[in-house]
Parts: structure tokens; sequence; C-alpha cells
């Protein structure tokens, strides 16, 4: 068992959650995000009342959901791929493209894509890319 200590009157959004990650994954997003926000950035994949609750009122208030399939959607600056993974389970019939210009972050939402997709869709999860930057796209 590992601990993870940060001092006491540092400002911690979300202390604990019960997550389906891996160790692995879950050792790999405190590497590159720290304690501080190792359960938000967590959360923000996993917990519908997050990100996947700011993408529904803010897209599908305009937009219908059949209006997405066959499309491409552009994810940009996703940070560590949070917001992709819940745009690929709200739109399975679109193609969600994440473009991360942070190279660490980029092999967060790696890790995370691919665990999702041999969890979910037993498919080859995120391919990466190189443009002026790091991009990931969703297949």
């Amino acid at each position: 068992m590992r601990v993870v200590s940060v001092s006491a009157d540092t400002f911690i959004n979300r202390k604990e959650w019960e997550t389906a990650y891996s160790l692995e994954l879950i050792e790999h997003i405190l590497r590159v995000k720290g304690p501080v926000w190792l359960c938000d950035e967590i959360t923000r994949d996993e917990d519908p009342s997050t990100s996947e609750s700011f993408i529904r009122w803010n897209t599908l208030t305009y937009l219908d959901r059949e209006d997405f399939a066959g499309r491409r959607l552009l994810d940009f600056g996703p940070g560590c791929g949070a917001s992709t993974m819940v745009l690929s389970r709200m739109f399975p019939q679109t193609r969600i493209v994440g473009v991360e210009f942070v190279s660490q972050f980029v092999e967060v939402a790696r890790k995370r894509g691919n665990a999702d997709s041999q969890e979910d869709q037993g498919s080859d999860g995120l391919r990466v890319e190189s443009l002026s930057g790091s991009c990931f796209q969703e297949t």
C-alpha cells in the first residue's frame, strides 16, 4: 500500500473517489497530475455529474444526439482525455478527435482510452498521431 501525503492546508477538490481504474492507470495519473488533482481527474471521466453533465447541457440543448452520427467531433485541449472518453461514450457513432499539446497529458489519455476500449469495446482504443504537437484520436 502506498500513501500519498499533502500539506494539511492544501485545497483538494475531491479527497476520495471509488474508481474502476486499474492501479497502473491511477499511479500514472498521480505521477502526471499529482495528489491534489488525482481524484478530480478520475471523476471527470467516471462521475456523470461532472464532464458528462456539462457536455450534455451545453451540447444537447442545441443539437440532437443523432446529429453527431457519422461525423467527427473535435475535443480541443482535452488535457488527460476525460472529456474525450465521455464524448466517445455519449456519441458512439461519432469519431472523436482529441488534440492536446502537453505530451504527458497525451500519454494519460492514451492509457485511459486503451483501458476504456479493452473493457467496453474490445477495439484498439486511441491512436496517437503527430501533428504540430501531440494528437490522439478515438476510433
